[in-house]
């Protein structure tokens, strides 16, 4: 699997969550600076902190607006989408939620 990237797209982040569950996925800003790069977190694809279902409303919370949802199948894919972007400090925060 390569790295898909989810911009404004909840719906197709939705559907590969739950197809890539032993996946990684990193909440980005979608500024794509450094700020972006000291401040993102990477997460397993159905972590609470990024994938929450508004049981009010029936229907899954905004995902993809502000911020990036980057997934892979490795973190090594995800480093490697990260050196493209510019960023060559790697991953440094993971969520304390995700059992690693």
């Amino acid at each position: 699997m390569s790295v898909t990237e989810f911009r404004n797209n909840d719906k197709a982040y939705i559907k590969w969550s739950y197809k890539y569950k032993n996946g990684f996925v990193l909440n980005i800003s979608r500024s794509l600076n450094l700020t972006a790069f000291k401040n993102m977190m990477l997460h397993k694809p159905l972590c609470p902190h990024i994938f929450k279902y508004d049981h009010r409303i029936d229907r899954h919370s905004g995902f993809t607006g502000n911020h990036l949802k980057i997934g892979a199948n490795t973190i090594n894919e995800l480093e490697e989408w990260l050196k493209k972007q510019g960023c060559s400090d790697g991953i440094s925060r993971y969520c304390q939620h995700c059992q690693w």
